[in-house]
């Protein structure tokens, strides 16, 4: 997908240092014991949003101003991890016809490992379901096996490598795919 590349206003900046801010309690921070919450990106989710984008793909990050612009295209579909007031992670998918692309699932890596992504996942898959998409495609790097044992997990396999297709480091992506079947 195309991102975005805008001259950034004074406005702008300000706007994209309050979402830092905000992400920033949330990093150290260990809420033992309160559960989180799956659930659709509101407008208010998108500065959270883009700074787990910023901090767990570095180099590659869509703009604040991407993740706004989402909201209003009923094609794609944002699910966000909540935490009271701190978004803890977001996974998302974008529609077309009957297929779909799972472009992001993306956790704050302190808050890894306790089951948000796959919580995420399911979101995904259920607004699939609801859709009855065919079938969801993705790409991952090669390299990331957690990602890929999430996704084998969820019935994802691989069908085939795309050569060089990740920069920041260069590395092949691994095209892996989820078929539908529909009584």
């Amino acid at each position: 997908m195309q991102r975005n590349i805008n001259a950034e206003s004074s406005e702008g900046k300000a706007a994209k240092n309050k979402c830092r801010e905000k992400a920033k309690e949330g990093c150290g921070t260990d809420m033992k014991g309160a559960e989180s919450v799956i659930d659709a990106m509101k407008p208010e989710d998108c500065c959270q949003v883009y700074e787990i984008e910023k901090i767990c793909f570095p180099g590659t990050s869509w703009t604040l101003e991407d993740f706004q612009a989402s909201l209003n295209v009923p094609e794609q579909y944002y699910a966000v991890a909540r935490q009271g007031a701190l978004i803890l992670g977001f996974a998302a998918l974008y529609m077309m016809a009957d297929t779909a692309d799972l472009v992001n699932i993306a956790v704050l890596p302190a808050y890894r490992g306790r089951g948000i992504g796959g919580r995420l996942m399911e979101a995904l898959l259920r607004k699939a379901t609801d859709a009855r998409l065919c079938e969801i495609t993705l790409e991952v790097r090669v390299s990331n096996k957690p990602a890929i044992h999430l996704y084998e997990r969820f019935g994802f396999s691989q069908i085939a490598i795309r050569r060089k297709y990740y920069k920041s480091p260069v590395e092949d992506a691994g095209i892996m795919q989820r078929h539908f079947v529909y009584a």
